[in-house]
């Protein structure tokens, strides 16, 4: 088997440091925020491109509405919907808000809104769709 190796260091020691060393996303001066973030590290969510709109859009939906949740089924997929929809249950499914969550989980390994949508129209009309870490390449 062929390969090129990309790092300096030698393998064995202290490898995930060392990789990340090399490629320049850790050094000693954020080794410590990188290995143990707290919430200094976190970005402000407000700085995101559209946030406001999309806040505003969501709080719609939350008092009369249905959030359609597709779920990208990779680990990051499952862990974004899971935050967000457990997040809104436990925090929000009290006598303030009348809104309805509906899931879906691809079959397989398909990717994005495109490969729901024959699926999405004829099962949620008017709904808020929600997608979390998927459809970048969906934009149309």
């Amino acid at each position: 088997m062929k390969y090129i190796r990309r790092t300096s260091h030698p393998i064995t020691e202290y490898f995930a440091y060392n990789l990340l060393a090399d490629r320049g996303i850790v050094n000693e001066e954020n080794k410590e925020s990188f290995y143990y973030p707290t919430f200094d590290n976190e970005e402000d969510p407000m700085l995101l491109e559209n946030i406001e709109a999309g806040v505003e859009l969501l709080k719609k939906y939350l008092h009369g509405g249905t959030i359609y949740l597709p779920i990208d089924p990779d680990v990051d997929g499952y862990t974004s919907a899971s935050l967000f929809y457990n997040y809104l249950m436990d925090n929000l499914n009290t006598k303030d808000y009348d809104f309805n969550i509906i899931y879906h989980v691809p079959e397989g390994k398909e990717h994005g809104l495109s490969t729901i949508m024959d699926w999405f129209d004829q099962s949620t009309n008017g709904a808020l769709i929600v997608c979390l870490d998927s459809s970048s390449n969906d934009y149309e």
